[in-house]
Order: structure tokens, then C-alpha cells, then sequence
């Protein structure tokens, strides 16, 4: 596994070969047709877990919405009686 915190570059302060191909694939997992921005992301740093079947595995992030569950923070308005009620 690779990325996720900048590696030292080679004496020249130039990216290693290992470096450039892991922003490569990066590059193209932001091209990814299931990537939405504020749904799922990927960062300039993403971890890179190469594979041996010619692919790779990019750290992404992925959103998920706390709506209508128990960890839901908003609640709805008010029940009959004034009380608040938790959302569905």
C-alpha cells in the first residue's frame, strides 16, 4: 500500500518512479464515472494499493447521510402535544 503521506522524493527532490505512478492512478480515479463530488471523493494523496490482476485499489471518501436514521441530529418539528419527535 502506497500514499497517504508523501514519500521522500529521490536526492534530486524529484518524484520517484513508484510516486509518479501512484499520481497517475489517482488521476485517473478522480476520472472514475461512479466518483460524485460531496458524495465520493478522492484526494490528491490517496492511498494506492496495487494489485496483480492489472488494477488498483484508490482510497476514497464516501458520504453517508445521517436523514431519517438514529444518528440523525435534525429532528422534525414538533409531535401533537409540543414534544420534539425524532426523525423516521
Amino acid at each position: 500500500m502506497r500514499g497517504g503521506s508523501p514519500e521522500p522524493k529521490d536526492y534530486c527532490g524529484a518524484e520517484t518512479d513508484e510516486q509518479k505512478r501512484d499520481r497517475l492512478i489517482v488521476e485517473m480515479a478522480k476520472e472514475h464515472r461512479l466518483l460524485d463530488e460531496g458524495a465520493l471523493e478522492v484526494d490528491d494523496d490517496a492511498v494506492v494499493s496495487e494489485g496483480e490482476d492489472n488494477g488498483a485499489y484508490v482510497q476514497a471518501w464516501l458520504w453517508v447521510d445521517f436523514a431519517g436514521t438514529p444518528l440523525d441530529e435534525h429532528k422534525e418539528s414538533e409531535g401533537e402535544e409540543g414534544e420534539e419527535v425524532d426523525a423516521p
